[in-house]
Order: structure tokens, then C-alpha cells, then sequence
């Protein structure tokens, strides 16, 4: 068992690459064909919410039904634009903790005018360009983008990442990230009732 009935299981373990910024709920593990795949889950301790721990699981799931490097829910704070609350990694993969959302950004701008998913195969040819340094230093290669929108208001981005190069999405990738937009934007609606 694990979360929603897969194989991932949480382990006791922290992992010092990222205890400095962030403290990671679990280290989660699951047995593929011959090998240990690890994920971490962490938040941004400055930036946990009521409800958080719930958005865990369902970014778990996104994370395994796409096999991707990195998945993130980025949230509004006063002090930056869009910082991560969530974030699901690969350990070899780099944390995106000390990056904020470029508001200038082609991708934040479609987000923002669109309200609608932005789905990019090669982040390096795409007109609604992400961040030059989301590219360099994180090293996105495609994405997929899903805004949540409340009240007209955008209040979150998952934002799920592909590490290297180009990479072709699903429909049941895309489908995974759009269905776990709708799931968080309830868990953030039950976590403003009081």
C-alpha cells in the first residue's frame, strides 16, 4: 500500500541535501523492475498552509502518474509571487526553493490572461517562453502548467516538470496534472473556512 493504493511507501529518512531549506515530510521509495526510484516531498517551511499536508498525496500522484523530474504547487505570498509551497523531486534533481515565478515570464503571463493549462513539449522553442533561468539552472526541458483560479483570482500553480531535454505528454499526464489542480483548489477553498 501507499498513497491512493500505490506502491510508494514512506520512509523514516531525511535527506541532508535539502534539510538546510526546506524540512522534507518523507523520502518515499517504491520498487520498480529491478531498482529503488526515490521522490522527495517537502515544503517551504515559511510558506506551509492549513490543509498542506493533505496537498502532499495528491501531489505524490501526480508526480508517479507522470514520471516526472520535479512537480510543484507554487501559491501567492506578500513577499514574493508564487514561491513553492510543495514540492515532489527526484534527489538528483535541483530544488526550485530559492525561485519565485518571473511575472514577467511568457508562461506566467499566458497563466494569468488564459486560466488554462499550458502544456510545452521543448521549453527551449515555445512562443509563451518560461524564465531563462528555469531552463539553465533547473534544468526544465517541457512542462506542464495548470493554473488554479478562484474567484477570478489566480491562487495557485502546479507545475510539472520534465529534467533534460524535449519531452511529448499524454493525455493521461496532462489529465493527472489538470485533475490535481481541481482536487487542490478544494483543499485551499476547505483551508480558508474557519
Amino acid at each position: 500500500p501507499g498513497f491512493g493504493g500505490s506502491p510508494w511507501k514512506t520512509l523514516p529518512t531525511i535527506s541532508p541535501s535539502v534539510i538546510h531549506a526546506r524540512f522534507p515530510r518523507a523520502i518515499t521509495r517504491r520498487l520498480t523492475e529491478n531498482s529503488w526510484e526515490e521522490a522527495i516531498v517537502s515544503e517551504v517551511e515559511s510558506n506551509v498552509f492549513r490543509g498542506s499536508s493533505d496537498v502532499e498525496p495528491v501531489m505524490l500522484q501526480v508526480f508517479e502518474r507522470t514520471q516526472a523530474g520535479r512537480v510543484t504547487l507554487r501559491r501567492p505570498a506578500d513577499d514574493q509571487v508564487f514561491p513553492v509551497y510543495v514540492e515532489v523531486r527526484r534527489p538528483e534533481v535541483v530544488p526550485t526553493h530559492d525561485y519565485a515565478a518571473d511575472p514577467a515570464s511568457g508562461t506566467f503571463q499566458f497563466l494569468t490572461r488564459e486560466r488554462k493549462p499550458l502544456i510545452q513539449t521543448d521549453c527551449r522553442n515555445v512562443a509563451d517562453s518560461p524564465p531563462t533561468v528555469l531552463i539553465e539552472k533547473y534544468g526544465v526541458g517541457a512542462q506542464i502548467l495548470v493554473p488554479i483560479v478562484a474567484a477570478d483570482t489566480l491562487v495557485g500553480i502546479i507545475s510539472v516538470h520534465h529534467v533534460g531535454g524535449p519531452r511529448e505528454w499524454t493525455d493521461d499526464e496532462v489529465s493527472a496534472a489538470t485533475s490535481a489542480a481541481a482536487e487542490v483548489s478544494k483543499i485551499l477553498s476547505a483551508s480558508q473556512q474557519p
